[in-house]
């Protein structure tokens, strides 16, 4: 299983035609997304790094536990979720006029203001029980 790590609320999955996926995102305290990252650090979990913004792999540096700096880097690549695959994100709430990578200073500023957010995304398994509950094989005790 793989933790990611991203700094956009994206919801990337490979799939045929008719596959489906399903995401839960929740928002997330800065406490307990440290504690979600700390538990799957613990748990062995391959950290994947997708932080697109370099200024962004440098402001979690900073706010970061030193035990998890390490997993922090730039690394604009293509991912893919897995069912069961969870991704933690820390992104700008604010939408700005256009796309832009903030700078260190202004990601600061968005942080002390409470304009930034931090996300657990996971995928579910057997989505087909939420679109398709009539599918749903119970099993007898």
């Amino acid at each position: 299983m793989k933790l990611y790590l991203l700094n956009a609320l994206i919801t990337p999955f490979e799939a045929t035609e008719n596959e489906m996926a399903v995401f839960i995102v929740q928002k997330l305290s800065q406490e307990k997304f440290i504690e979600i990252f700390h538990l799957a650090v613990d748990n062995g979990l391959e950290i994947i790094s997708a932080i697109g913004h370099q200024s962004t792999a440098d402001f979690l540096k900073q706010i970061l536990p030193d035990n998890l700096k390490k997993y922090i880097s730039h690394q604009r690549k293509e991912i893919y979720i897995e069912e069961g695959e969870m991704a933690l994100i820390f992104r700008v709430a604010v939408r700005g006029e256009r796309i832009k990578e903030f700078s260190l200073e202004e990601l600061r500023e968005f942080h002390e203001k409470s304009q930034t957010e931090f996300l657990v995304l996971s995928r579910v398994y057997e989505p087909e029980t939420v679109f398709e509950p009539a599918n749903i094989a119970f099993q007898e005790e």
